[in-house]
């Protein structure tokens, strides 16, 4: 009987021992891969009267512009190896034509939303997400409005070198 507690001692000491790894420090391995994820979200209002835009850094560092003609933006890649730069950056400029708004319409409320999201195995996730514009105009003084801000940089967000040592 002493034979056998004296062997499950010495399994379960093996058991244990073989458990115990020297690569268990527990950090959990991440992917060795990047995500980026932009979003913009602007009301009608925004569109109505301005031309808007956004630049981009895209996952393998090419600059994009494009054209936005709708409410809600979006742009999301991954991609294997290290983002070395992030820049995401939206523009409004005046379209020049004021339509005719129905008289029930007394003021109107420019908003931008954006949010910009990367992840990589050095970083984990990092997130930025604002809403730098909310304007409301009264209806009468809208051409004012616009003819005092031609251009309005919506927002403009960026990190160069994440990996560099600080």
């Amino acid at each position: 009987m002493r034979k056998i507690y004296t062997i499950l001692y010495v399994c379960v000491v093996v058991a244990a021992l073989l458990s115990c790894g020297d690569d268990d420090d527990g950090v959990m391995e991440r992917p060795d891969n990047t995500t980026i994820n932009y979003e913009m979200a602007i009301n009608d209002w925004l569109l109505l009267y301005y031309n808007v835009e956004v630049t981009y850094q895209d996952i393998h560092g090419v600059e994009h512009t494009e054209r936005v003609d709708q409410q809600n933006w979006h742009y999301k890649e991954k991609e294997s190896g290290e983002l070395k730069n992030f820049y995401f950056k939206g523009v409004a400029t005046a379209r020049g034509n004021f339509p005719v708004l129905p008289d029930t319409i007394k003021s109107i409320t420019y908003t931008c939303d954006f949010r910009g999201d990367y992840y990589t195995k050095k970083t984990s996730a990092k997130s930025v997400h604002k809403t730098p514009l909310n304007t409301t105009v009264k209806k009468e003084n809208i051409e004012t409005y616009i003819g005092s801000h031609p251009t309005i940089q919506l927002f403009e967000c960026q990190y160069k070198d994440l990996y560099a040592k600080e």
